[in-house]
């Protein structure tokens, strides 16, 4: 997604630049990669939006190469905001079963790792142990990646401001 003129407000001339790569697909699957990392609870969801009605198959969290990968609020944004019966693709920084199982459960039917072997492997010791019971770790959270050096200044600050009202900060270690 063409993050510059979102982040203008320019929804129109997203629509249809979306618009225009689906056609050129010629039926063939698209994601569109929404980079959450430069966007606020509100953007993530207003963007999922955008990239349905826009004719997409699928929303995607990250490059990559933005601030931070998935996080599970993201995810579950971005379900929520386009339904049950529409591709939602988490990817960046999950390397453990856990994770994926988390992401999925939050709304993911896509993980995109470049684990897989780690993710197998943590696989085997999940299986014998009651992780299971854990609240949603911080570490998963837009908050805690957020970092002042790879995301502008409001949107870093949006974010820090939201694990003061987060639920689930009582979780949180650092915080102890």
């Amino acid at each position: 997604m063409n993050v510059a003129a979102f982040k203008d407000r320019n929804f129109d001339f997203v629509v249809e630049d979306i618009k225009a790569v689906v056609e050129a697909t010629g039926g063939n699957p698209l994601k569109v990669i929404i980079e959450t990392g430069y966007l606020t609870y509100e953007e993530i969801s207003q963007a999922s939006k955008l990239v349905k009605e826009a004719g997409a198959d699928f929303v995607k969290n990250s490059t990559g190469y933005g601030p931070f990968g998935a996080t599970i609020p993201h995810v579950f944004l971005m379900r929520e905001a386009v339904g049950p019966n529409f591709g939602v693709k988490a990817a960046g920084g999950i390397d453990e079963f856990r994770d994926a199982l988390r992401m999925i459960a939050a709304g993911a039917n896509r993980i995109g790792a470049s684990s897989g072997v780690r993710i197998i492997d943590s696989y085997r010791w999940a299986k014998h142990s009651d992780w299971l019971i854990e609240e949603i770790p911080c570490r998963l959270c837009p908050s805690r990646k957020a970092t002042f050096k790879s995301m502008p200044k409001k949107i870093f600050q949006y974010y820090k401001l939201k694990c003061v009202d987060c639920p689930y900060r009582r979780f949180n270690r650092f915080y102890e």
